[in-house]
């Protein structure tokens, strides 16, 4: 716990639920609702449940309200905050995914939804208004935030709007095609002070995530190494991807995840990017569906080598894998999707299989960025840690076409 705080009064709200420290769920409760008596009359403990060390993300969104009204307002007149109105621009794969995950949000209400006339039942049905014309949406709509989940090369025109409107955005990744959108993106929400979230999934998945609290305990000493795998059948769902002007290939589209995470891991952008890749059939184009990229973060006391490989050759019959694993000086730590247990720990001592998966990163993501609205505070993935995202791929793309490393600062 990064602060320590002798009653809950003096705690920040990131503290309380965030850091809170680890044991039993229902203990942290009664010892806010002895410090609060208030904190009786706005959650029934019995609904929260007994959870093994640790709450839901909706649970935590549903406290994190409660929490800011009794630490900011006189107890008996607690009232709860009206939910964010949440604008959805597409409806795709992701698109769904976030739109149930703002359902489910007791924070949250999704207003509107743009996509296509074949999706406008599922959308009247979640109770949201259809739109067909984006700019449309804008002009007639007043949310509090949208989430884009558009086809990549449109995510600067669609952002631009919604922040020019004042509204905070969260944005699917890959955060655009382009470097130079990218930082259009970022320099307007600085300047309207706009939070921009992303939505690398990777950092609020449970095994990733409990990677990486592993890895900071000492677990496998020094971590030197991480290598990652990434495969399945190309997205069947638009045909935008198979156009490497619009999607940027496998690189930018799903190795993105892998690079985002091993960069994360490390602390720091790497310095040396190389990348092969070959060019299969997709849709009606021939284009990189196989990458393998190499980042070299040079000698330093951690991660020094980070691979990354990603398939859109599997045929539809092939489950989406993944796998990775990070080598220390004292054991290695793997994790394999699908696979008996999730994460594995070998140590110069023993072997440890871990089971941690509790909530889907993707309703993990949504609920950090509507946290952050609330609490006012940056999400947890930022525009400027999409940007570098966009980068080391796009630095790995013309690697794998040119056949030369490429030194990612003085990349443009």
């Amino acid at each position: 716990m990064n602060q320590s705080c002798e009653s809950p009064r003096q705690c920040s709200l990131s503290t309380l639920i965030y850091q809170r420290p680890h044991g039993d769920a229902n203990d942290w409760l009664v010892s806010l609702t002895e410090n609060h008596p208030g904190f009786a009359k706005i959650v029934d403990l019995a609904s929260v449940g007994k959870v093994a060390g640790f709450l839901t993300s909706q649970a935590k969104s549903v406290l994190s309200i409660a929490i800011a009204a009794i630490l900011s307002l006189d107890e008996s007149n607690v009232m709860m905050m009206d939910p964010l109105k949440i604008g959805l621009f597409g409806f795709g794969f992701m698109g769904k995914t976030h739109a149930l995950n703002v359902k489910n949000n007791p924070n949250a209400q999704l207003s509107a939804v743009f996509s296509v006339e074949k999706d406008r039942l599922d959308i009247e049905q979640l109770g949201a208004k259809f739109y067909d014309d984006w700019h449309e949406m804008i002009a007639a709509e007043i949310f509090d935030a949208v989430i884009i989940a558009t086809p990549t090369f449109t995510h600067a025109e669609i952002g631009l709007a919604a922040i020019n409107k004042g509204w905070h955005v969260f944005l699917e990744k890959p955060m655009e095609r382009t470097l130079g959108k990218c930082q259009l993106l970022n320099e307007a929400a600085e300047k309207r002070q706009i939070l921009l979230g992303m939505g690398h999934v990777l950092r609020f998945d449970d095994e990733y995530l409990a990677i990486k609290e592993k890895i900071a305990s000492g677990a496998i000493g020094i971590p030197k190494m991480v290598r990652c795998t990434r495969r399945g059948p190309p997205p069947g769902w638009s045909t935008w991807f198979f156009d490497e002007e619009k999607s940027g290939t496998v690189i930018l589209d799903l190795t993105i995840h892998d690079l985002d995470y091993i960069c994360w891991l490390a602390g720091t952008a790497p310095k040396h990017v190389t990348a092969s890749a070959s060019s299969i059939l997709l849709g009606n184009n021939n284009m990189f569906g196989i990458s393998h990229v190499v980042l070299d973060f040079e000698a330093s006391n951690g991660i020094e080598l980070g691979f990354a490989e990603a398939s859109w050759a599997a045929t539809a019959s092939y489950p989406f894998s993944t796998s990775i694993e990070v080598a220390g000086t004292d054991g290695m730590i793997s994790s394999q999707v699908p696979g008996k247990h999730p994460i594995e720990i070998y140590s110069d001592k023993s072997r440890e299989a871990m089971n941690v998966f509790s909530k889907d990163g993707y309703a993990n993501e949504i609920d950090d960025f509507i946290i952050a609205i609330v609490e006012g505070r940056p999400p947890k993935v930022s525009g400027a840690d999409g940007m570098l995202a966009v980068k080391v791929c796009l630095a790995a793309l013309e690697s794998a076409k040119s056949h030369e490393t490429f030194d990612l600062e003085g990349f443009t």
